[in-house]
């Protein structure tokens, strides 16, 4: 097992890096990243629907996130050399076939995979993208970890699910109990799913910690079902008529019967 944070993000996720309990659609946070070169500035998507543009989303490497806490934390020179590294991503082939991938899809699955979530009518090209780009983002961030006190980031998958907790099997063996709002918040709430949580401390008898979506990168990418959509389904697909088109199993009916008295 070898977990990987998800490598994309939304700029509501670096607002609230740098920012936290600040409403995410607030512009003034992230015009102050941007004017101290503490975040890049981006990929621009456009989505498709019905074979036309459906609007613009912009993408940010996850690294981003690391550039927004140094900026929180008075670390400018550390928070512009991480956003340098997240640009060199950005500006790598990896990015650049997924942003060609995520142009020719629906602004829901987009949307989706903003949030760490892996449609299941999503192309299996999108699944290998992503794979080789958290392995990139992973490589770039124990560099830099080496380079700055970045904080402290636990990943598993969660082995167990309770009311308002889930348990998080850590890749040492070791059992970390999460609150299940933190993993929900990151669509990470089921047994199997993978997870990560950083730990960023501020005082002495305080700390801030943030759920980031994780997944495996030996696991396949997941199976298609016209049911298991992460968006509201309103009209079925190619690939729904192909998985539902065919001969229908005879229906069998089993009744119980008495012989003899």
């Amino acid at each position: 097992m070898s977990i990987a944070l998800w490598p994309l993000i939304g700029r509501d996720s670096l607002v609230r890096a740098f920012r936290p309990g600040e409403r995410s659609s607030n512009e003034a946070p992230f015009r102050t990243l941007r004017k101290h070169h503490w975040s890049t500035s981006g990929v621009r998507i456009t989505p498709r629907e019905a074979g036309r543009a459906a609007g613009r989303v912009t993408v940010f490497s996850t690294l981003n996130l690391e550039a927004a806490r140094l900026a929180r934390l008075d670390e400018a020179r550390a928070a512009t050399r991480v956003a340098k590294a997240a640009a060199v991503l950005e500006s790598g082939s990896e990015f650049a076939e997924l942003q060609q991938l995520l142009s020719s899809l629906s602004g829901e699955i987009v949307g989706a995979v903003l949030e760490g979530v892996f449609p299941a009518d999503a192309p299996v090209a999108l699944w290998g993208a992503l794979r080789a780009l958290a392995v990139d983002t992973k490589r770039l961030w124990a560099v830099q970890a080496s380079r700055t006190s970045l904080p402290e980031v636990v990943a598993g998958r969660i082995s167990d699910v309770g009311p308002s907790s889930v348990t998080l099997r850590l890749q040492d063996g070791q059992d970390l109990a999460i609150p299940r709002w933190l993993a929900r918040a990151v669509y990470r709430e089921e047994v199997g799913d993978c997870l990560a949580v950083v730990t960023d401390r501020i005082e002495e008898s305080s700390a801030l910690a943030y759920a980031i979506a994780a997944f495996d990168l030996d696991a396949p990418p997941p199976k298609f079902s016209p049911f298991g959509r992460a968006a509201a389904v309103r009209d079925l697909t190619k690939a729904d008529e192909r998985l539902l088109s065919g001969r229908p199993a005879p229906l069998q009916v089993l009744v119980p019967v008495t012989i003899g008295t």
